[in-house]
């Protein structure tokens, strides 16, 4: 009897390979071009989850519910002003798949499902400017030079060819 109780333990302990070796909360390198830029992340309800300054780590949570990954939007801001953003979504684990091997059915159908261990997130996120929106404004002392793509619309009117 001792013989079986064992064995069942066993077989539920392992039967939820990705909730034993992938953790729901990860580290995440947040990276921005140019770097200091402050941004902003938002989960798939529109809640802000994490803020900061590029470059730093935040910790997500891949889980969103049942059988669902979470989504996050991050915005890179200057001056208050949108410059950048990116979506990233949660991907399956691979570790999810080990369920098969071990025999897992509860693991791949109830453990890691519920317990969001089914997902994982990219270890690094970087958020790429718009070209000349993310250039620091200039002082009355300084001059600065952009191209022609990097000018918007609106300001190329004002040009005077030399």
């Amino acid at each position: 009897m001792k013989t079986l109780t064992f064995a069942l333990t066993a077989v539920l302990l392992l039967s939820s390979c990705a909730s034993i070796f992938n953790r729901t909360t990860k580290d995440v390198n947040v990276t921005s071009s140019p770097a200091g830029l402050y941004f902003e992340v938002k989960d798939r309800q529109g809640l802000l989850v994490s803020s900061g300054t590029t470059p730093t780590t935040i910790q997500l949570s891949s889980r969103y519910g049942f059988f669902k990954g979470q989504t996050y939007t991050f915005t890179a801001k200057r001056n208050g002003r949108e410059v950048g953003s990116m979506v990233m979504y949660a991907g399956l684990s691979p570790w999810y798949f080990g369920n098969l091997l071990v025999g897992g059915a509860l693991g791949m159908l109830i453990i890691d499902p519920a317990t969001g261990g089914m997902w994982t997130l990219s270890k690094n996120v970087h958020i790429e400017a718009k070209p000349g929106l993310a250039v620091l404004k200039p002082s009355k002392d300084s001059v600065q030079v952009l191209a022609l793509s990097d000018l918007p619309p609106h300001l190329r009117k004002h040009l005077v060819r030399i």
